[in-house]
């Protein structure tokens, strides 16, 4: 899991396997809470969901209550920048969140991979500074970025990803993401985009 803190820094954190049962209840998406009596250690992890050099862990005695003066937002610091993925200090261990327009999408296909269906779909995002990137999504992301696509074509449609793991796919020059989450924001129903729109205009 990724704690979060006022100023949106983050951190990961992990719950032994032993003390899932004793915490599970208390820990909910989205929740603001106080952790005290917690260690801290190295993050050194195949994919890193902050590049904080250190991880929180829980202990049997670890404390967790309901914090009320928690801010409602918090900064999104973590949209990555289009031109970072094509430079020479480019990091493909720490997990990303990426935004962009779409402006252009393909078909939805189906590929077979290790005797499994999977669902394979291409598109093409753009940031504010007009650059454009080609994505490639797999499985049920795939399949709903597609659906909103199609369903919401005459519209500008806002595509943001969070926690996404990337590998260059250099048969596109574009990139794979292996994804966590994926948002998909229409500004002709919903109101909140008009946060986003300076963004792009």
């Amino acid at each position: 899991m990724v704690f979060v803190d006022k100023e949106g820094t983050r951190i990961h954190a992990s719950v032994g396997e032993q003390l899932i049962k004793k915490f599970e209840d208390d820990l909910t998406e989205g929740d603001a809470m106080v952790v005290q009596l917690f260690k801290v250690y190295d993050a050194i992890v195949d994919y890193r969901t902050s590049t904080h050099p250190y991880k929180i862990g829980f202990f049997h005695t670890t404390f967790l209550a309901k914090a009320d003066d928690f801010p409602s937002e918090v900064p999104e610091k973590y949209f990555a920048d289009y031109h970072y993925f094509f430079g020479e200090k480019f990091d493909n261990s720490c997990l990303v969140d990426v935004i962009g327009q779409i402006v252009n999408f393909g078909s939805l296909d189906n590929k077979l991979i290790k005797g499994k269906d999977n669902m394979k779909l291409l598109i093409e995002l753009r940031d504010q500074n007009n650059v454009k990137m080609m994505c490639t999504l797999w499985g049920h992301h795939a399949k709903q970025v597609y659906n909103y696509s199609m369903s919401n074509m005459s519209t500008m449609i806002i595509c943001v990803i969070k926690f996404s793991a990337i590998k260059e796919w250099k048969v596109f020059n574009g990139f794979f993401f292996s994804l966590s989450r994926i948002i998909l924001l229409n500004i002709y129903y919903l109101w909140i985009i008009f946060r986003l729109l300076s963004y792009f205009i």
